[in-house]
């Protein structure tokens, strides 16, 4: 999760900012044995087109993304031990609860990262 940038939603900036979890253990890890996900802040998980919230403690926003970064399923409020998963997704951009609501995502909007340096 070494990566930081801000999330562009339609070439619109957001205040969310995206860690990215892109090797094996990062992926693996997510946001297990966290107690929250902290107000605007996004994980972008990759490669990835499944995710489970076994062992987790609280709801979260999922967006199942394309590959090229199209919003191809929108999960709100997943709960602690669901499991959600999309075939023709390669990305998987997680948030806290809320979250899609209040950036005003859909079905087919275009998702872009600005490094933050």
């Amino acid at each position: 999760m070494k990566y930081k940038h801000v999330l562009l939603v339609n070439n619109q900036q957001t205040a969310v900012t995206v860690w990215r979890a892109n090797s094996f253990l990062t992926r693996l890890r997510g946001l297990l044995f966290r107690k929250s996900m902290p107000p605007n802040t996004a994980l972008l998980i990759t490669p990835c087109n499944a995710i489970h919230c076994l062992g987790m403690l609280f709801s979260i926003d999922v967006v199942f993304l394309g590959k090229h970064l199209e919003v191809v399923q929108i999960n709100h409020r997943l709960r602690p031990f669901f499991i959600a998963f999309n075939l023709k997704a390669k990305h998987v951009l997680e948030m806290p609860a809320g979250s899609i609501a209040a950036l005003s995502l859909k079905m087919g909007d275009t998702i872009q990262l600005e490094q933050l340096t």
